[in-house]
């Protein structure tokens, strides 16, 4: 992971960390990764897999979701994986990401096959 830097955005009014590798990249010269971790994890369940990723050519992105690692732990926000699909839209917009393909582990896999039935 030693391409990767770790970057902060608001998302719904909370602070989400993320990191993206390689830094700075944006824009349709990559084709864009977004790694959505599992439950009772964070974005270090990719760390072994961001570099291999971007010596493949592609960019990554990799937030830690609401609720886990260095992201804000609100108590009102609902955890289901339909929100957490919600979210990843939203922060998507955000983060000025048009294409991309999603990638999950554990959890992270409803959280993107519900976001690729409701933003196919």
């Amino acid at each position: 992971m030693e391409r990767a830097e770790h970057k902060r955005v608001s998302v719904w009014g909370l602070d989400v960390h993320y990191v993206q590798a390689p830094s700075g990249v944006s824009g349709p010269e990559k084709p864009v990764v977004v790694l959505l971790h599992g439950l009772g994890t964070s974005l270090i369940t990719w760390y072994c897999n961001i570099d291999p990723l971007v010596d493949a050519g592609f960019a990554v992105i990799a937030p830690d979701l609401p609720g886990f690692g260095d992201s804000d732990k609100p108590d009102h926000l609902d955890y289901a994986p339909a929100s957490a699909a919600e979210f990843i839209y939203d922060l998507a917009q955000a983060l000025k990401l048009e294409k991309f393909s999603l990638v999950g582990n554990s959890a992270g896999c409803v959280v993107a096959r519900l976001f690729a039935l409701e933003h196919p």
